[in-house]
């Protein structure tokens, strides 16, 4: 399965934390265990269920973010800070973050909060398209 880092590691008493490279962040300043620069106002910081895009040195509500469970469908991308979602300025660097990502790794992205997904995740391949015809049967 691809991740964004090779393995979890379960202390006691506190959340998974990830070890192990990180694939999709290879290039950006690591500035500490956890956390990449992306640009001067936001850094990424890996946790336990995917990434959080955060301003740097903000940190409220990371209990919250970074004690969100691990689950082998979905790679969790929380953007801003709880009850704080950042404005729209934030996307062209989420999409740019987001397609550096090994490409099984993004088709299991799930922004939060919700409103980030439709605007800034590449449009789906459309499918067949149906037409309803009203009375035939």
């Amino acid at each position: 399965m691809d991740a964004l880092a090779t393995t979890l590691t379960f202390p006691p008493s506190a959340p998974a934390r990830p070890s192990g490279p990180v694939r999709g962040l290879d290039g950006y300043p690591q500035l500490d265990e956890h956390v990449f620069q992306l640009d001067e106002r936001w850094v990424a910081e890996v946790t336990q269920s995917g990434l959080w895009v955060r301003p740097p040195r903000r940190e409220t509500g990371a209990d919250l973010v970074r004690g969100h469970p691990w689950t082998p469908a979905s790679v969790r991308v929380f953007v801003g800070l709880p009850g704080d979602p950042p404005g729209p300025s934030v996307l062209p660097l989420l999409g740019a973050l987001l397609a550096r990502l090994p490409a099984a790794t993004g088709m299991r992205v799930r922004l939060v909060p919700e409103p980030f997904a439709a605007a800034a995740l590449p449009p789906r391949p459309a499918g067949p398209r149906w037409s309803w015809m009203s009375g035939a049967r």
